[in-house]
């Protein structure tokens, strides 16, 4: 590029900043008495396997190199990620009362008292099928409620699934693999957690048929452990503390839990007390390269296959441990969803720690499609329970409190900020409009009946921070956080997020809705070139192109979706030119008046040039102009994303027009099919970078 006094100015100040703030950051990081360079503190999961190290804890599979991998292979298809649904769709002024399991995971750890394994010399899985076909035969509600019981849950349980409500991953989409909590029913016996096979029986109220269980056992404690100062200011002694449960009380001590200490001691809590031992490391083979690899499945059975994207597991990898850890979550969650539904209640939504109940200051019935009870004008309804039972139950949940001190004196079932007026303090009423997993916001109403939809701030600020921000009520921006900000691309502030969803809301509820200024602006991603296989992407865009023009490691560039049917002004309908796959790449630009005016290359096609319009009416004037997705598009499919993995109202699969209450579907297995890692490079999936099966996760399926 050329040398110009702006650009020589503009590096200087850049190195300064980078050296200041490298500074800053290398002070805070040599707080932290952890065997790990900087250079390699890549998430905060790093941290804190740095303290597991720290500690002297040698992860499981090191201690245990001949750990049987059959039982890796069945633990790990006991693991599903968190319980994420809508249950109450597209239904306006639906009152919520919006709460959050305190430190979800750690606070299941504690019950079942996992550290044990964490510091164990040998982990040993024994056959416990008698023991366990008694203890689920007589486990209630109120068992569940009793933390003593806890401990027995780190399990694993083959069971004849028989409509049994559990985890169920499968492709209720054309869109890929998605985990439901549904009636199961099969011939072949599956393998899940215990935790998860209690919380079917809390949910339907019968036995799941067990063939076999096996239990963790702990074998002594590992030698050399010693204790370790979080931050240089909190003593943990691995031998005597329970790692999950002190981290969460020694931060409730604190005067301020969103000091420095504070806010790292809740983010050791949560990167220490899961991810780590589910971790697993996908490499990318360069060209047409594969390396052999084992697979043991669910069947216990192992093979080998070639893959050209082989999986390791990360260091502290244990799936026994991992698989427990996300069932336990969800075991509260479904004790959350009992205790509701003996109430006469329901659930709006659930998000992996989190549950909006369908409720209001003095309870009654709220219009809503497939709802049980009836008004008096002969509408389907639910029961929004008072404020005060929602009271009582998270009151009942009180019981499962692991922790002592100020952690211990609440339930672990809390009421979130959003329930209160950000300025006296006061309860609100919060209300839910939820489109799917992981779509949904909540908002207040004004004394007109409007949405009250104000811009975000990140959570937990320090007070000086929250002072100067806008208040918030609480929206998701799942599937959308990975687009560029289409008034300053080169912030990443995403409060214009807000006004997609406040169109959404106030089209839901009947008000007029003002479209964004930037509806019909293209909707792009911006990426960097990170990794060796995503720079080979672009290999044929770089071909016969002088150095200064090429995609180099480390660049930023942007993606653009096409729309593969478009009509123009006339009514004329176009289809795409381009007949395969499609993914539209050019260099970054900061000012979005150019973005039409870039040459875009299809990355699944060398050597193409395109240009884009958000303009159907322009299709037709050059061969090479295509339709690009604008966010009008995106926030339309936003609105009308389907829940397929229940039924709505009308017994079938939830589509983009189901309105009401849905149902658990009944899921009979055709096949079972082995997978890898499911998030590989979600944001590249949904820009459309990565297509292809292979590109978006792999498949372990034996040949012959």
């Amino acid at each position: 590029g050329v040398v110009s006094e702006p650009a020589i100015t503009y590096c200087r100040e850049d190195v300064d900043a980078t050296q200041r703030l490298y500074e800053k950051l290398i002070r805070e990081y040599d707080r932290h008495p952890i065997p790990l360079q900087a250079s390699q503190a890549y998430s905060p999961a790093s941290i804190a396997k740095g303290y597991y190290a720290g500690m002297r804890i040698r992860p499981p599979l090191e201690l245990q190199p001949d750990f049987p991998r059959e039982q890796l292979g069945i633990a790990m298809s006991a693991f599903f990620g968190g319980r994420t649904e809508a249950r109450i769709v597209r239904v306006p002024h639906l009152p919520v009362v919006y709460c959050d399991l305190m430190s979800a995971y750690t606070t299941g750890n504690s019950l079942m008292d996992l550290w044990r394994f964490v510091i164990a010399e040998r982990v040993e899985l024994r056959g416990a099928t008698r023991e366990i076909r008694r203890l689920v035969e007589r486990i209630d509600l109120e068992g569940c409620l009793d933390p003593a019981t806890w401990p027995n849950f780190p399990v694993l349980v083959q069971i004849k699934p028989r409509g049994d409500v559990l985890p169920v991953r499968g492709r209720y989409h054309k869109e890929g693999w998605n985990i439901g909590s549904n009636h199961l029913t099969g011939n072949e016996p599956l393998w899940f957690a215990l935790p998860d096979v209690i919380a079917s029986k809390l949910l339907t109220g019968r036995t799941p048929e067990i063939v076999r269980a096996v239990k963790l056992v702990q074998v002594g404690v590992q030698p050399g452990l010693k204790p370790i100062k979080l931050r240089g200011e909190v003593e943990i002694d691995p031998r005597k503390d329970d790692f999950f449960r002190a981290v969460v009380e020694r931060r409730h001590e604190l005067p301020d839990k969103r000091s420095d200490l504070g806010q790292f001691l809740k983010t050791l809590a949560n990167a220490g007390a899961y991810g780590i031992f589910a971790e697993v490391i996908c490499t990318e083979l360069s060209g047409r390269k594969t390396e052999r690899v084992s697979v043991c499945d669910w069947t216990g059975e192992c093979y080998e296959l070639d893959e050209r994207n082989p999986e390791r597991p990360g260091r502290y990898f244990f799936a026994p441990l991992a698989a427990t850890i996300t069932a336990g979550t969800r075991l509260l969650l479904a004790i959350c969803e009992r205790l509701v539904t003996d109430a006469g209640g329901n659930h709006a939504m659930m998000d992996t720690d989190s549950a909006g109940i369908v409720s209001a200051e003095h309870g009654g019935l709220v219009p809503c499609p497939g709802g049980p009870y009836r008004d008096e004008e002969g509408r389907e309804c639910v029961r929004a329970l008072s404020w005060t039972q929602v009271d009582e139950i998270r009151e009942r949940m009180r019981a499962l409190n692991p922790y002592r001190g100020e952690a211990g004196a609440k339930s672990i079932l809390e009421l979130e900020k959003e329930n209160f007026d950000p300025d006296t303090g006061e309860r609100r009423q919060l209300y839910c409009y939820a489109i799917s997993s992981k779509r949904y916001c909540l908002y207040n109403l004004s004394e007109r009946g409007e949405p009250e939809l104000r811009s975000a701030t990140e959570p937990d600020r320090h007070a000086e921070e929250e002072a100067r921000a806008p208040v918030i009520r609480k929206r998701s921006d799942h599937g959308l956080g990975y687009l560029i900000n289409p008034l300053e691309p080169d912030s990443a502030d995403r409060d214009w997020i807000l006004q997609g969803w406040e169109w959404i809301v106030r089209t839901a509820l009947g008000l007029s809705a003002p479209e964004p200024e930037w509806f019909d602006k293209p909707a792009l991603m911006r990426y960097a070139v990170t990794t060796p296989g995503l720079l080979r992407c672009f290999d044929h865009c770089n071909a016969g192109k002088p150095r200064r023009r090429q995609v180099r490691p480390f660049n930023f560039f942007m993606v653009a979706q096409e729309k593969q049917l478009a009509r123009d002004k006339a009514g004329e309908l176009h289809i795409s030119p381009i007949t395969g796959q499609c993914a539209l790449i050019a260099p970054y630009e900061s000012d979005p008046k150019r973005w039409e005016m870039l040459e875009w290359t299809n990355r699944y096609q060398p050597g193409s040039s395109y240009r884009i319009t958000p303009d159907p009416g322009k299709l037709g004037t050059a061969d090479n102009l295509l339709a690009g997705r604008t966010l009008r598009d995106v926030f339309t499919a936003y609105r009308d994303s389907p829940e397929p993995k229940s039924l709505g109202p009308d017994g079938k699969p939830g589509h983009d027009q189901t309105v009401g209450l849905l149902a658990r579907r009944h899921v009979r297995p055709v096949s079972i099919t082995p997978i890898g890692k499911e998030m590989k490079q979600l944001e590249e999936q949904l820009a459309g970078i990565r297509q292809t099966a292979a590109e978006r996760g792999n498949t372990y399926r034996r040949s012959g």
